[in-house]
């Protein structure tokens, strides 16, 4: 017979819900309330039994004291549709094998998982619990966080023996790493764990009999205190909130809460179950910090740092994204590429730092003229600048083009070293083209580049466009 623990998927993290941790807790608390001596073996096995069965979504099970290394049915809860001698000898087959191999036993049998639990309390084992029906196979997070509602279920078996007091499972309590503590309907905090004893700089002597709303910061401190007035607590039961809570010290911090009703031997009280979020909080503020630090130096790494636009690698990035998307949807795709005329010239005269100054300013009239979607503004290579335009035909690219040479002539930054006029100008080419699934982009480039090399050759400052650029022949069908 083959014994295993159900593992996560490759990649996986398994993880528990506050839900969850919140339903053991509750096992754990109506487990401690069965250290009654008035109690028979029996009742108090059938009651410890049936919550576990909940916990779980078990159909049927059984729970076992061991005795000489040797199990002993104390109770068994058998699903009435089943066939109750088949279903018991599934489960007595899964008590002696978990209490031979020593650990938890889990099997995906042939009318579904089979579970069966060591109930362990200081190392020695006091009893088995098997279980099977589940309506969903429990995952390996939830087994693992099952121990401290077993240690309880442990010390209630040793109860049978040495007549433990409800002490036993208090230190199970105080053992977790959650705060824990209940109040009843007047607010008032009735127990406290060594968890949250740390967590709200209170010990238990000081904080039992003092109201709840102690412990929290407003507003949700008189949010609270009015709901217990009115009587209608009932109504912020939750399975995860956050709000800040309230230190010994007047200090506040980020606490998540986990509220809900429960009834220990007909008493009404509320179970709070609180995590410190500090730590969590500042983890998420430096990952967020992170992220964004990495966002940033993303863009930076696509931003010309002389003209503050767009770089060669973002334009490329740009280009071949449009083409593809072009030609998916079968619209048109312009290009536009421009030169500053006579600029080592202007180098020359004036010096690099004021070409640098030109080139930013020249870059930004540019790139003011394009804000839509599919539209980018880059700087190509030295005092060259590349336009995307997305769904645009060389009619529309001719108007914009005419847009830029405009924008850049209200700049009027003097060139005295230009012999087409008295101010920086704009020398323009432009490519159209509707591009097939196989299209090239650096054909568009290319025809681009031809339309700026006659602007260029027939005396500058002029836009040029090119012919209708086509797509790759496509082969014909045979």
């Amino acid at each position: 017979m083959t014994l295993n623990q159900p593992k996560p998927s490759n990649g996986h993290v398994d993880t528990t819900p506050p839900q969850w941790s919140q339903a053991v807790l509750r096992a754990i608390v109506e487990t401690q309330a069965h250290f009654d001596p008035a109690a028979t073996q029996s009742e108090t096995a059938a009651s410890v039994l049936a919550i576990a069965m909940r916990l779980l979504g078990a159909s049927s099970g059984l729970l076992a004291f061991v005795r000489d290394d040797e199990p002993y049915r104390l109770h068994d809860d058998i699903d009435g549709s089943c066939d109750r001698e088949q279903v018991l000898e599934i489960l007595d087959d899964l008590a002696y094998d978990a209490l031979h191999a020593g650990t938890l036993t889990y099997r995906d049998g042939s009318s579904g998982s089979e579970l069966a639990l060591l109930l362990q309390l200081n190392k020695d084992t006091h009893g088995i619990m098997a279980l099977t029906g589940f309506a969903a196979s429990p995952s390996p997070a939830r087994l693992r966080s099952l121990q401290p509602f077993t240690t309880a279920v442990a010390a209630v078996l040793r109860q049978f023996q040495d007549d433990l007091s409800s002490s036993q499972v208090g230190a199970v309590i105080d053992s977790m790493v959650e705060g824990i503590l209940t109040f009843d309907d007047n607010g008032v905090v009735r127990a406290i764990n060594a968890a949250a004893e740390q967590v709200f700089g209170y010990n238990a002597g000081e904080i039992e009999g003092q109201r709840i709303s102690l412990l929290v910061a407003e507003p949700f401190a008189s949010e609270l205190d009015d709901n217990l007035q009115s009587g209608s607590v009932q109504q912020m039961q939750f399975p995860g909130r956050e709000f800040e809570g309230r230190r010994r010290d007047g200090t506040t911090f980020p606490m998540d809460v986990s509220l809900s009703q429960i009834e220990i031997q007909g008493r009404n009280l509320y179970l709070a179950v609180t995590r410190d979020m500090t730590e969590w909080k500042a983890r998420e503020e430096a990952a967020e910090q992170d992220r964004q630090n990495t966002a940033t130096l993303e863009q930076l790494a696509r931003i010309d740092a002389v003209t503050a636009i767009a770089n060669r690698r973002h334009f490329d990035e740009v280009l071949g994204k449009e083409v593809r998307r072009s030609a998916r949807d079968g619209r048109n795709l312009a290009l536009i590429l421009c030169d500053i005329d006579f600029f080592k010239a202007f180098n020359d005269r004036y010096g690099h730092p004021a070409g640098d100054k030109a080139l930013h300013a020249v870059a930004q009239a540019i790139d003011s003229c394009f804000k839509r979607a599919g539209e980018l503004a880059a700087r190509y290579g030295g005092e060259e600048f590349g336009v995307v335009i997305a769904g645009a035909d060389a009619d529309a690219a001719l108007v914009l083009s005419e847009k830029m040479q405009k924008r850049v002539a209200e700049l009027a930054i003097p060139h005295g070293a230009s012999p087409v006029a008295e101010t920086v100008t704009l020398s323009i080419g432009i490519a159209s083209v509707i591009p097939g699934p196989h299209y090239d982009p650096l054909e568009l480039v290319s025809a681009a580049d031809r339309a700026l090399y006659q602007a260029k050759g027939s005396g500058r400052n002029r836009v040029v466009v090119a012919e209708q650029a086509t797509h790759p022949r496509q082969l014909k069908a045979l």
